[in-house]
Order: C-alpha cells, then structure tokens, then sequence
C-alpha cells in the first residue's frame, strides 16, 4: 500500500504522504516486521565500540557477499564471501547473547525492557539468518559436486 501511495508524486497530499510512511513504520515496529538491517540498526546505538565495529563489519560483509557475482571463475571466490559472512554473524550474535546474558532489575525503566527485547529480536534474527547462510552453503556444495561428478546421488 505504501508503495502506491509514494509511487506517483503528487497523487496524494504531501502531508498525507509523510503521515501514512510514520505509520507504516510505526506498524512494522509494532509487529516486529521489520527487515534484519532494520532491527540491527535499532539497536545501533545501544552498543559498545566492539559491538558497533562487529556490526559493522557484518553489514560490510553481507554486502560483499550480496554483490558476489554466483558465477565465479574459481570455487574459492564462491565461497569465500559467504564464509566471511557467517562468521562476522557469529562474532556479532556472540556480542548479542553476550549482552542479554545479565538479567534486568526488577525496577528497570520500559526504555530498558524495550531495548532488551531489541537486542533479543536482534539475536533470533541472526539465528534464523544464519540458516539461510548454511542453507547457500548447502546448495554451493551440492552445485560443486554435481558439478565434479555430472551426478545426482549416483543416479
């Protein structure tokens, strides 16, 4: 809907416009919909420099690896992003689990209990994505051994 909203200018009221795009993000906020970026972004500025910097570094990585062309000259260039990728998601979901691993108090403020549930939608985030990740993986190895083999499970 937001998409039709915005897709020609002048269509709809400006004020309209900015009013429904705070909704919208106002909504996906609410029912936690928002994209994995989204929600590491989020929660951005509630970290440490080393957290901050591995945050960084798995955005940079999930670019790299994004941008990967699948067609490689060699395996290695292949797999190498993907690796990379999973690793800074391990090294940053490791500062994640890390964070969470203190409990609250039982008077924390509900700009804490809000952040914390941030940080744990964060973290279930990088769980779900790095099956993703292996998934790729799964499928890079199955296409190098067809491809080394011209055969499917010896059929």
């Amino acid at each position: 809907m937001l998409a039709k909203i915005t897709k020609n200018p002048g269509e709809y009221s400006e004020t309209f416009v900015e009013q429904f795009k705070i909704f919208h993000r106002e909504l996906k906020d609410f029912f936690n919909a928002g994209s994995l970026a989204e929600q590491l972004e989020s929660i951005y500025e509630s970290m440490d420099e080393y957290g901050m910097s591995a945050l960084n570094s798995f955005f940079e990585c999930k670019k790299n690896m994004d941008g990967a062309v699948e067609s490689t000259a060699s395996k290695e260039q292949g797999i190498n992003p993907l690796f990379k990728t999973m690793e800074s998601l391990n090294a940053l979901r490791d500062i994640i689990v890390k964070g969470l691993e203190s409990g609250l108090r039982n008077d924390a403020p509900d700009s804490a209990i809000a952040m914390r549930q941030k940080w744990r939608l964060c973290e279930i985030g990088l769980e779900d994505y790095s099956f993703v990740l292996l998934s790729r993986f799964l499928a890079y190895l199955f296409l190098i051994y067809t491809l080394n083999n011209h055969q499917i499970f010896g059929f």
